[in-house]
């Protein structure tokens, strides 16, 4: 769903618990994107409450 916001010229928020998935994530939707600012990574765990706050 991601890839299709990224080609829809869309910003894009994602989220995993483990880094090295989620920067591998962050770089591929960065190389689609028009501009490297369009995708923000955050590490998240939302099975933890306080991850979501």
């Amino acid at each position: 769903m991601a890839k299709q916001f990224i080609q829809n010229d869309f910003n894009v928020v994602i989220c995993d618990i483990l880094e090295e998935k989620l920067e591998n994530s962050r770089q591929e939707l960065s190389k689609m994107a028009k501009d490297d600012n369009r995708v923000l990574a955050l590490k998240c765990d939302v099975t933890v409450e306080s991850d979501l706050l």
